[in-house]
């Protein structure tokens, strides 16, 4: 499986736990993380926020914590504001 879909199963995963809603994966966004930030990939959060309850940052540290609670390809994260 490449690696992008293997992230993105594991968000839909984390997103369908905290949010008790079916998601498609090929909805999910991630892309490459820019070069001044630390990490590889940055998930786009901006469409959870209203199911979050949660402004931006705390919806991306919601989806974080469920991942790494659930998957160990995930080593560490960084939530930056405005992304």
């Amino acid at each position: 499986m490449h690696i992008e879909n293997l992230i993105k199963a594991s968000i839909g995963n984390a997103l369908s736990k905290l949010f008790n809603a079916t998601f498609d994966h090929e909805t999910i966004v991630i892309q490459k993380t820019r070069k001044e930030f630390a990490g590889d990939f940055t998930l786009v959060v901006f469409p959870y926020t209203k199911m979050a309850g949660a402004n931006p940052e705390g919806t991306a540290e919601k989806i974080a914590v469920e991942l790494m609670r659930l998957q160990d390809i995930f080593i560490g994260y960084n939530v930056v504001k405005g992304f």
